[in-house]
């Protein structure tokens, strides 16, 4: 069909599917098949699809905006779902080019992408259908988490999809993951960021620790995780800075509450004194500031922010020379 009709087409699938129009299981279904018909034959075909594909991304687009009243008719097309969305999420040749660059930014990678919209639907169907994902996610995870280090060109994007996948399901399933469950993943997560040489994997490996920040602070883990973000603020990669600086400053409000654990309390102020120097150094020395995107320079500031907000009793002697 002509590209403009399978775009209008599937941009009328997203539509119908948002709203209350009445469509009985058997429609959602249809209309469920012919997106990932288009997804699949679309990725089988051109291994690294083209994320200008307008119709393609259109079709993705009813993932995450489908209304609640049709998820039961989804139920039985979770198997399918959930597969194609992981490998909708694999970086394009195209994708890792630009993001490799040494002097790529954050700014560049913001395009709306087939990888972004994919990993919005399962965000949104994990937490709408819980354990109709969990339940097939998690294994897929597993498979490509299973990778032993070092991680190769054969394998990193693999690798890199799983840890995505992880990240998407956290608002959703992470109260279905059992402390000890919880902790194995974020335990490979963490090794990843630590013997790895892709930036990438590292970028979205403190993604994933953000995202289970609630969880990460009560972990034994907790201690080698905030050393490794910390460690990742001085990157020359710009993603992997904001990413790292992003969970630094979800796991400072975690831990900056009321109710917080003293434990996880004391591991972080034990910290303190490495991560605000790093965020000195990082914004005030010509050699590694100028190479600062305006977003990372900012995620630093919120950083030194959200530390004298959560920490101004505690941690003024560290506050003052940073803000002076």
């Amino acid at each position: 069909p002509d590209p403009n009709v399978r775009n209008a087409l599937f941009g009328i699938f997203a539509t119908a599917g948002e709203s209350s129009l009445g469509l009985i299981p058997s429609q959602v279904s249809q209309m469920a098949q012919a997106v990932l018909s288009a997804m699949n034959t679309a990725l089988d075909q051109k291994g690294d699809i083209e994320h200008e594909d307008p119709a393609v991304l259109s079709a993705c687009e009813l993932w995450s905006n489908i209304n609640q009243l049709y998820l039961p008719a989804l139920v039985p097309l979770a198997g399918e779902i959930v597969p194609t969305l992981l490998k909708a999420m694999v970086y394009t040749a195209e994708e890792v080019t630009t993001l490799s660059q040494p002097e790529s930014n954050q700014d560049e990678g913001e395009a709306w992408t087939l990888r972004k919209c994919a990993a919005a639907g399962l965000d949104a169907l994990s937490t709408n259908m819980q354990a109709s994902i969990f339940k097939v996610v998690v294994p897929l995870i597993q498979e490509r988490l299973a990778v032993r280090s070092p991680l190769t060109e054969d394998n990193w994007k693999e690798t890199e999809v799983g840890l995505l996948a992880l990240g998407a399901i956290a608002e959703g399933c992470k109260v279905l993951f059992t402390d000890p469950q919880l902790d194995a993943w974020l335990e490979k997560v963490i090794r990843f960021m630590g013997e790895t040489t892709y930036p990438l994997i590292r970028t979205i490996a403190s993604w994933v620790l953000g995202r289970y920040a609630s969880r990460l602070v009560n972990s034994c883990h907790f201690q080698t995780a905030l050393q490794h973000l910390i460690a990742s603020l001085n990157s020359s990669c710009e993603r992997e800075v904001l990413s790292s600086g992003t969970a630094i400053s979800l796991i400072m409000e975690e831990v900056g509450q009321e109710d917080a654990s003293p434990t996880s309390k004391s591991l972080f102020l034990s910290s303190l004194d490495s991560l605000l120097n790093v965020v000195k150094v990082r914004l005030s020395s010509p050699s590694t500031g100028c190479c600062l995107s305006p977003s990372s320079g900012a995620i630093l500031c919120d950083i030194i922010a959200t530390c004298a907000e959560q920490f101004k009793e505690t941690a003024s002697n560290q506050l003052i020379p940073l803000i002076d």
